[in-house]
């Protein structure tokens, strides 16, 4: 359950802009040439920076992706992966603070809470967007990532 605190800070913060920070993928053409696969798709996140700057809060988040093939065919490993995408989207809210280190002194614990439960919902939809086009860009029937759900544990 959220506490005042937690409350009183979501009452301060307001998304401000999502932008891609950075964006690689890659596909492996050897293996795609040996025809139908039965592929294994694994997706990871992770809150690579929280920082206060002034009124702003930046958060960035690297989404990676890579399609291996299941069959385990080709004995090198790196062969096995079919494509992989790697991708950093950095979020900016604007705070509704007076002083900034009175601010992260307040509500570290907050701030952390809050990347946990809000920052990932909010890139999740541009993540998912940009992971679709990009294997349909790349020549691969649309990868339609799920819906992210975050449950909290109490």
């Amino acid at each position: 359950m959220p506490s005042e605190k937690y409350n009183k800070l979501i009452k301060m913060v307001n998304l401000n802009n999502i932008e891609m920070y950075s964006l690689e993928c890659a596909q492996n053409n050897e293996l795609r040439k040996t025809g139908k696969q039965n592929i294994d798709v694994q997706l990871s996140h992770d809150v690579k920076k929280v920082v206060v700057e002034g009124l702003n809060l930046l958060v960035r988040i690297e989404f990676a992706v890579k399609a291996i093939n299941k069959k385990g065919s080709i004995e090198e490993a790196d062969l096995d992966e079919l494509f992989n995408i790697n991708l950093h989207i950095d979020l900016r809210y604007l705070l509704d603070i007076e002083d900034e280190q009175q601010f992260v002194d307040d509500f570290q614990t907050e701030i952390n809470e809050f990347v946990k439960r809000n920052a990932l919902i909010n890139a999740w939809p541009y993540a998912r967007e940009a992971i679709s086009s990009l294997t349909v860009r790349m020549g691969f029937p649309s990868l339609t990532i799920p819906t992210y759900k975050y449950t909290p544990i109490y």
